[in-house]
């Protein structure tokens, strides 16, 4: 199946991929660039313009998360991880 993935780069469109396992909106995957691999996420509609003749690659890992927690949650406990592992700074 293919699916369209965005990747955090200068292109304001997504990448097409091939997976043999099924994915959904939101995922996030490893997916072969250039010459690296790069993590992106399974977006909500492919590329506008598909006149371009490229070799859709495979994609190399899905992760299949789910936070069991509110996205605030997650972002408010990394926040006060962070705060408490920092330095003290003294004060005279």
């Amino acid at each position: 199946m293919r699916y369209p993935i965005l990747l955090p780069n200068i292109f304001d469109h997504p990448f097409t991929y091939e997976s043999d396992f099924e994915l959904k909106i939101g995922d996030y995957v490893k997916v072969p660039f250039g010459k690296s691999n790069a993590t992106g996420v399974v977006w909500d509609e492919f590329e506008k313009n598909n006149k371009k003749n490229f070799k859709i690659k495979k994609i190399l890992m899905a992760w299949f998360m789910v936070l069991a927690i509110s996205t605030d949650v997650f972002c408010e406990q990394v926040l006060c991880i962070c705060m408490l592992t920092r330095p003290h700074a003294q004060h005279d």
